[in-house]
This record gives C-alpha cells, sequence and structure tokens, in this order.
C-alpha cells in the first residue's frame, strides 16, 4: 500500500503549476491614464504664482479674514477647482515654543544616523 506522504509530496507541485497557470491566462490590464495633459502643469508658473500669493498674504492664520480672502483670490485666479480648497474656521492658541541649537564642542556634530 502507498504512503500518504507521497500523494501529499506530489499534490503541493500540481497546484503550484495550477495557481500560475490561473494567473497567466489573463492579458496584463491597460494602463492607468489621466485625463490631464502632460503639459498641464507648468512648475516655473506655479512656483510665481505660489511666490505671489505669498507675498499678497504673508501672514495668514487658518480660519482668518486673511485666510479666506486668500481662498477667494485662488478662486478668481481660476486655475484651482472647487473641490481642492479647504476652508477651516476656529480658534488657535500658541502653546509652545522649542528652539533647537548646535553645540559645536558635541561630540555627534549634527547627529546619527540608525541604520
Amino acid at each position: 500500500m502507498l504512503d500518504v506522504r507521497v500523494y501529499r509530496a506530489a499534490l503541493a507541485p500540481a497546484l503550484i503549476a495550477l495557481f500560475v497557470a490561473a494567473f497567466s491566462l489573463a492579458d496584463r490590464p491597460a494602463a492607468v491614464t489621466t485625463p490631464f495633459a502632460p503639459a498641464g502643469f507648468d512648475g516655473g508658473r506655479a512656483y510665481t504664482l505660489l511666490g505671489e500669493l505669498g507675498e499678497a498674504y504673508p501672514n495668514r492664520a487658518p480660519g482668518s479674514a486673511t485666510d479666506r480672502a486668500l481662498v477667494q483670490h485662488a478662486r478668481a485666479i481660476g486655475e484651482t477647482p472647487e473641490g481642492l480648497l479647504t476652508e477651516v474656521e476656529g480658534t488657535a492658541f500658541r502653546t509652545g515654543e522649542h528652539r533647537f541649537f548646535l553645540d559645536p564642542r558635541d561630540p555627534l556634530g549634527t547627529g546619527f544616523v540608525l541604520r
């Protein structure tokens, strides 16, 4: 009489072959495309626009009148979709401040890397 372990040993390669065959029968799916044109984003223009907005609204706290004015300005430009702008209202409190100093006499210098 044959040992049951022999059947199990023969079944494992057959299952692996069946698994590989099942996933190799279908064609590869098409690549995901985007509806935007490849040249739809101009980095230099975006950098310039952000610089202009930063100069026009230098100190804006979240939910402040200046923050709302920036949102309205960005909507007026017409290049920002309505769904990508978020308006935040509330109160903010400064709870602390942290300052870090580098000591030139520190043997670790600017720090160390854990690997």
